[in-house]
């Protein structure tokens, strides 16, 4: 290479560097730039002219095209890289392996988040460094809503750096420990409760993008359970009442003994545990509501003369009046009428979920219910909940300790779903046929109604079954309740054999190992 050659390659350098420092530190483009590129340009064209056949030569040695075949294969798998890295950055998915799904987000939160229409906005307000591990593990979660969906936007906010935003949101917040999360959409700020677990985030998004609350009246008049009064009542409602509200419901009463017609705003009504019995004419208030349409929770006790079993079979479900017994009870000295539901139907938007056997749904006193035998064809009536095999059912409790049927499953809650038989109408000569209902009902039966109380509403997944029905009937499938996710041990059953060969094994082995290392060590020696 010649001497101006190498001149001009370290003009070139000289310039370029100049270039990009000078770009670097002004942030932007300026006009005098043009000058250290032209001299880039004029030198670089200067050295391959000058000595353009010393190249030609050179680019045409062996070990010239084999280094060049290598740098190529390098900035190949270097530009993969970059590739990679960059859409891994860009498009952020994980693959949750767990069989648990631990790391993956509910079916029902999946749903909230495909209907966004707009970006809603999760704001965490954390206190400095006392809040960093709450804080990583929000991070975490939080991410998975990102991921699902690009409406999520988050962000962390330091009230400690950042007082006045914090101001803005914490004014009317009590002073408490922990992280406190809001969710804000179309101006809506909704405070999301504590635990800071998916439920309720998930519970504070529906709040926020929801316009419109369904109202669920409970009925009154006949001893039902009340609503009013505080979680310390363990006769009372409080708990469902509270979990309804924060679903996004809205709870009222009402009493058709006062005015014979149901509000025009009701989307479910709801009969708790009547101990009175019902009017002719409240029946067919309720059985009109049903025909155009109407939604129905009904969970009544065993032993009271309700006529709730007239409403239910209108709805193509029979109400026992009987008492389910457990033989198990017995041997664990437990009250005698005590059901537990442990099988599930998988059809059911309501128990889907829940895995037979694994999970469990607590009655106090519980009354069997089935499929009325004249049901009508037009309602899809499906088996929610059912006991153990070891359960049999009397008519009178005091004589719990003598089986009146056989042992076997029964039916503690049902589903009833579709077209209802309207009013007879009387036809040309005599003639008579059913009028038919313009709209599908739906109703969820239960056999009681203790376990909705504040007492047993906790146990078991009595609260999930509940707001799970109350979501089915408003046809607010997101608002199912979410299951805690809990990580499942695997159990490895061993035989007496297979303990045996277990620990042979783990014996001999090392044994062997020592024994062959030793035989190596002494040919080599001898070698």
């Amino acid at each position: 290479m010649s001497r101006w050659a190498k001149i001009s390659w370290l003009l070139c350098g000289l310039s370029l560097v100049i270039l990009i420092a000078v770009r670097f530190i002004l942030g932007g483009w300026a006009n005098f730039l043009f000058i250290p590129l032209a001299i880039f340009a004029a030198s670089f064209a200067l050295a391959l002219s000058m000595d353009y056949k010393f190249y030609l030569e050179f680019l045409s040695l062996r070990t010239t095209k084999h280094g060049m075949n290598m740098g190529v294969l390098i900035v190949l798998v270097m530009g993969l890289l970059v590739a990679v890295n960059f859409l891994g950055v860009r498009f952020d998915k994980s693959l949750d392996l767990t069989a648990e799904k631990l790391n993956s987000l509910a079916e029902q939160t999946e749903k909230v988040l495909s209907e966004l229409k707009e970006d809603v906005q999760i704001l965490v307000f954390y206190r400095g460094q006392n809040d960093m591990n709450p804080k990583a593990e929000m991070k975490d979660m939080l991410s998975m809503y990102t991921e699902s969906s690009g409406r999520v936007k988050v962000r962390f906010i330091d009230s400690y750096r950042e007082h006045a935003e914090a101001q803005k949101y914490l004014k009317d917040v009590k002073s408490e420990p922990g992280l406190v999360v809001f969710v804000e959409y179309q101006g809506r700020k909704i405070r999301a409760q504590q635990p800071l677990k998916e439920e309720q985030l998930t519970t504070a998004l529906i709040k926020a993008t929801r316009s419109d609350k369904k109202k669920i009246y409970f009925l009154t008049g006949h001893g039902e359970k009340s609503l009013e009064g505080g979680e310390d009542d363990e006769h009372g409602l409080a708990v469902l009442k509270q979990g309804l509200e924060d679903s996004s419901f809205e709870v009222s009463t009402v009493s058709l003994l006062e005015r014979p017609e149901l509000p025009a705003d009701a989307s479910i009504v709801a009969i708790v545990g009547p101990t009175s019995q019902l009017q002719d004419r409240e029946l067919e208030v309720l059985r009109e509501f049903a025909r155009k349409g109407g939604r129905f929770l009904v969970a009544a006790d065993p032993g009271e003369r309700s006529q709730i079993a007239q409403l239910t079979k209108t709805f193509g479900i029979e109400f026992g009046n009987n008492f389910l017994v457990n033989e198990f009870n017995f041997l664990a000295q437990r009250d005698a009428g005590e059901a537990l539901g442990v099988a599930f139907d998988k059809s059911s938007e309501i128990t889907r979920a829940f895995r037979s056997g694994q999970n469990f749904t607590a009655f106090p006193l519980a009354s069997q219910v089935s499929k009325a035998p004249d049901a009508p064809g037009s309602l899809t009536i499906r088996e929610l909940i059912k006991t153990n095999e070891a359960s049999y059912a009397v008519s009178d409790l005091s004589r719990a300790n003598k089986p009146e049927s056989p042992r076997q499953q029964f039916t503690l809650a049902m589903s009833a779903e579709g077209r209802l038989p309207g009013r007879t109408l009387e036809g040309p000569e005599g003639q008579t046929k059913a009028e038919e209902s313009s709209e599908n009902f739906a109703a969820v039966v239960f056999g009681d109604s203790d376990f909705l109380t504040n007492a047993w509403i906790i146990q078991g997944i009595n609260r999930d079954m509940i707001l799970n029905a109350m979501a089915y009937l408003a046809k607010e499938a997101d608002l199912i309740s979410i299951r805690p996710k809990k990580v499942e041990g695997t159990r490895l059953n061993l035989t007496p054999t297979t303990r045996v060969i277990v620990v042979i094994a783990g014996l001999l082995l090392p044994l062997a190992l020592l024994v062959s290392s030793a035989v190596v060590w002494f040919r080599r020696r001898g070698a």
